[in-house]
């Protein structure tokens, strides 16, 4: 049987989805595939954390961050958005 993953990309990393992040990554077939927020710092503290939270180690590609959702879609091209 093949297992599809459904890649999420996250745009707004404020509370809200750091909240919602451990749900997101507790679930089968989910993964983070790039983080956005108009303050880059923020996206790029969601993914450094979605990267130690899902085992990523200094071999592994880490989550990209931007600070705009739109180079998020054309840069990684996401299954689906979580907008917070």
């Amino acid at each position: 049987m093949v297992t599809s993953v459904v890649r999420i990309g996250i745009v707004g990393c404020g509370m809200a989805a750091r909240i919602r992040l451990d749900r997101f990554l507790a679930l089968d077939g989910v993964s983070i595939a790039g983080c956005a927020d108009p303050e880059l710092q923020t996206a790029r503290a969601l993914a450094d954390r979605t990267s130690l939270r899902t085992g990523a180690g200094p071999a592994a590609t880490p989550v990209p961050a931007f600070a705009d959702h739109r180079e998020l879609l054309r840069q990684v091209a996401p299954d689906a958005l979580a907008i917070f």
